[in-house]
Order: C-alpha cells, then sequence, then structure tokens
C-alpha cells in the first residue's frame, strides 16, 4: 500500500494597510477642528469647494454703501430687474367692479408709478402693491357702505317710531323741502338726502317743509272739477298705501302732490 502524502499548507504574509494621511494634519492647529472641513475628504476637493465659492460671491448682488452715487444705485436696481424707465411698466392699474362707485385716479396711478421707479421697484413688485390697494380700497368702501346702510336703518327706525303713520308723509315732505329749497339742484339735492342717517336734519326738513305749505310755497296744480273734499279723501288713501309701501318714491311724490293741491285749493290736510 502507497504511502498518503501530505501538502504542505502555502504560506501567506500580510501586507498591512496603506493609512492615507489626513490632509487636516498639515493645517495649523488651530484650523484643524474647522467644523466647515468635517466633510470635506482631501484637498482636490477643498480646492474646487474654494473655486466654486469664489464664482457665487463674485456673481452676487452688492447692496450700495452709503454715500454711494445714483449710477451706482441705478446699477444696482437695474440689477434687480427695475425697468429701464417709467414707461417701461407693464403693471396695470387695479380693477375696481363697475357698481363699487370707484374711478381709477389716472394721475395718482402715474405718479406711483414714478415713485415706484426712484425706489427701485421691479414690475412684479409693482404689480403686487396695486393688487392689494385695489383689493383695500374696494373693500374700504364697501365697510364705508355698510356702516351708512345700518345707520339709515337705525335712523328710520328711529323716525317711524317717533312719527308713526305719518313716517311716510314727513319723508316725502323733506324730499320735497329739499328739492324746492334748491331749485331742484340735483347735486345739492343728492348731498342733503345723502344725510338720511342725521335725526335732527330730516326733522328740521319736516318743519320747515310744514312752514313752506302753511304759506303756499309748496304749490300744484288743482284738477279742475275736483271738490276740496275729494282731494282730501285721495291724501288719505294715498297715506293708507303708504304705510304698506313706505319706501315707494313715486307713490310718496303723488302724496304729496295730492298735499299740495288740497293747500292750493285753500283746505286743510286731513290726519291720520
Amino acid at each position: 500500500m502507497a504511502e498518503p502524502t501530505t501538502t504542505d499548507a502555502p504560506t501567506t504574509t500580510d501586507t498591512p494597510a496603506v493609512t492615507t494621511p489626513d490632509w487636516r494634519e498639515s493645517l495649523p492647529e488651530e484650523l484643524r477642528a474647522e467644523p466647515s472641513f468635517k466633510d470635506v475628504p482631501d484637498v482636490p476637493t477643498l480646492a474646487k469647494r474654494f473655486i466654486d465659492t469664489k464664482k457665487m460671491v463674485g456673481g452676487s448682488l452688492k447692496v450700495p454703501k452709503e454715500g454711494a452715487t445714483p449710477e451706482e444705485v441705478n446699477a444696482f436696481y437695474t440689477a434687480l430687474g427695475r425697468p429701464a424707465s417709467v414707461d417701461k411698466y407693464t403693471a396695470r392699474p387695479p380693477a375696481f367692479p363697475e357698481d363699487s362707485g370707484i374711478t381709477l385716479d389716472e394721475e395718482g396711478f402715474k405718479g406711483f408709478l414714478g415713485a415706484a421707479h426712484s425706489a427701485g421697484i421691479t414690475d412684479t413688485q409693482a404689480q403686487a402693491i396695486l393688487d392689494w390697494y385695489g383689493g383695500y380700497t374696494v373693500s374700504e368702501g364697501d365697510r364705508i357702505t355698510q356702516f351708512i346702510a345700518e345707520a339709515r336703518k337705525q335712523a328710520e327706525t328711529s323716525l317711524k317710531q317717533e312719527w308713526g303713520a305719518q313716517y311716510g308723509r314727513n319723508v316725502a315732505l323733506a324730499r320735497q323741502t329739499v328739492r324746492d329749497l334748491f331749485s331742484d339742484d340735483p347735486d345739492l339735492a343728492e348731498a342733503v338726502e345723502g344725510r338720511g342717517n342725521n335725526l335732527a336734519l330730516m326733522k328740521g326738513l319736516v318743519k320747515i317743509g310744514e312752514r313752506m305749505m302753511e304759506h303756499g310755497e309748496i304749490t300744484a296744480e288743482v284738477p279742475p272739477g275736483q271738490s276740496i273734499e275729494a282731494m282730501q279723501a285721495e291724501v288719505t288713501k294715498l297715506r293708507s298705501e303708504m304705510e304698506t309701501k313706505p319706501g315707494d318714491d313715486a307713490l310718496s311724490e303723488r302724496y304729496l302732490a295730492a298735499i299740495r293741491r288740497v293747500l292750493k285749493a285753500g283746505g286743510a290736510v286731513p290726519t291720520a
């Protein structure tokens, strides 16, 4: 029987790992622990980041310092995106609803663009300001309108409680007084009638109107052949209708005309 052969296991020689020196070790001791170097693996990476930073800083905008020349300031505004001149703005004026009663102030709009250009405002920024202003103006107008409406409602309630069945007659008389005193001038009449929430004014107009009727200063033509009694009956009838339709201007006009006809004919206005 043959002798078994044995093979010696090959011997291996362990090669020690090559350790790359930390590039930070070449830095002065006070810089080695700098946090911004923590994720920089080597010097080439550090150099690349340095170059990128220089490019970024070189291409960034520099805010003009105090005492900068107008040319330097204008160059800065231009770099930010300000139009070259006022007439280059494309920002649109604020749009107001047709029923808001608000109209655009053309001169004011031009003045705003001039101020915006002087302040370095870009076209986009100018549009944002104009849009805000338009919305604010409309909402402010709505608040004023609501306030006036509520004040008039309170005044109407107060006068209805005080005047009772004479409310419609007195309101119509106050309006007629305004028209007669101001010779039907629409602007003056509208200005006075717009103060419908002023109780003292309304009461004063009614008193003036009553005195004008007493002196025949509020007059109207008397239909031929109509008796004073018939005219008085019409006044009473129209007064009753007004109690159910207090806001009917046409009915108020008819009522006042009936009163004037009674006074013109020398009769007395019937009471409720």
